[in-house]
């Protein structure tokens, strides 16, 4: 399950993330499988960790994107973990 994880947070959140960092995840839930609900799931709890904020959606506002997104790009190498900033050009958010 773990490669199906490291796949899917790379394909949807450009997360490029270690077997370490989805076992701790993982042995905080009980899921028999990694679709949508788990995957928006493991987007928040990352969010959470990384930003203290949550995930954005379409109807938070742009000021709230670029600060969630600021504070991803900002913290998440420092914390660990390897996202992808050009995510967010793909998602035309500034």
């Amino acid at each position: 399950m773990i490669q199906e994880i490291k796949k899917e947070m790379r394909a949807f959140y450009a997360f490029e993330l270690k077997d370490e960092q989805i076992e701790e995840y993982l042995n905080k839930v009980d899921i028999d499988c990694f679709d949508t609900i788990e995957r928006e799931d493991f987007a928040r709890y990352l969010a959470n960790i990384i930003t203290g904020m949550e995930w954005p959606i379409n109807g938070d506002s742009q000021e709230y994107k670029l600060n969630f997104y600021s504070a991803l790009i900002k913290n998440s190498h420092k914390l660990g973990y390897e996202w992808n900033p050009l995510y967010v050009k793909k998602l035309n958010i500034c």
